[in-house]
């Protein structure tokens, strides 16, 4: 199954949304590289440090849901993470797949596609040098963006580096224009819907230099739409 358009020519990007979440179990090695299979142009996942300040792949603050273990990621050390399996809820058929650190995710991912890391809320100021570290080590600071909902997060890690893409996840009312411009953050990532419900929003986004990066797609029917509108970059939940 392959994309419903040809991206070359039509110039706009598929981003897997933590590996195709809908299809795959999230943020797991077997989600990203079956999502490039798919054709996806890169993908959106989730970073977290664990105990022993290894940065880790893994949306929620603890690891109930997508594993077979129990309590907050960040009590728990990288060997502790990489002994749960993160797979079997989604599906008997990824039974053993583990939480990947970051940097088997980026290994993953290079050479392939794209990288969108969205840095959850725990990660603190001193964490972001060594997520910075793993993306230089593994020689992707060129098809990086980092993404966050937390404007201090990007600023202190445009402190760091003046270069890699960042990206803002946008609250409603949150379109602090000015702050954005000021970090120089030139992607504005929001829900689907938000593009749909608020029509200024779009225009605004791109009268003032702005990429837009709209979320959580799940049919072609909305992708199709969205493309017509001018967005550029599409996160989706499902191949397109």
């Amino acid at each position: 199954m392959g994309s419903f358009i040809n991206k070359r020519v039509k110039g706009f990007e598929i981003i897997a949304h933590r590996g195709y979440q809908l299809l795959f179990p999230e943020n797991t090695l077997a989600a990203f590289r079956k999502a490039l299979d798919l054709g996806a142009d890169g993908i959106e996942l989730d970073v977290q440090m664990s105990y022993d300040k290894v940065p880790i792949v893994i949306h929620d603050e603890t690891v109930d849901r997508t594993t077979n273990g129990h309590g907050p990621v960040t009590s728990m050390t990288l060997k502790e993470l990489r002994e749960l399996d993160a797979g079997a809820k989604f599906s008997h058929f990824y039974r053993g797949q583990k939480v990947p650190s970051l940097h088997e995710a980026l290994l993953t991912v290079r050479q392939k596609g794209k990288m969108y890391i969205e840095l959850k809320k725990t990660v603190t100021s001193s964490d972001l040098e060594c997520i910075l570290y793993e993306i230089y080590k593994c020689e992707m600071e060129n098809y990086v963006t980092v993404i966050s909902f937390n404007f201090e997060q990007l600023e202190n890690f445009r402190h760091l580096n003046s270069s890699i893409p960042l990206g803002k996840l946008l609250l409603p009312g949150d379109f602090n224009i000015e702050r954005m411009k000021e970090a120089n953050i030139t992607l504005a990532c929001a829900p689907y819907q938000a593009f749909i419900e608020i029509p200024q929003l779009l225009p605004l986004l791109k009268f003032n230099g702005l990429v837009p990066n709209a979320n959580g797609i799940t049919n072609r029917r909305t992708a199709r739409y969205l493309l017509q509108s001018g967005i550029n970059i599409l996160g989706s939940d499902m191949a397109l």
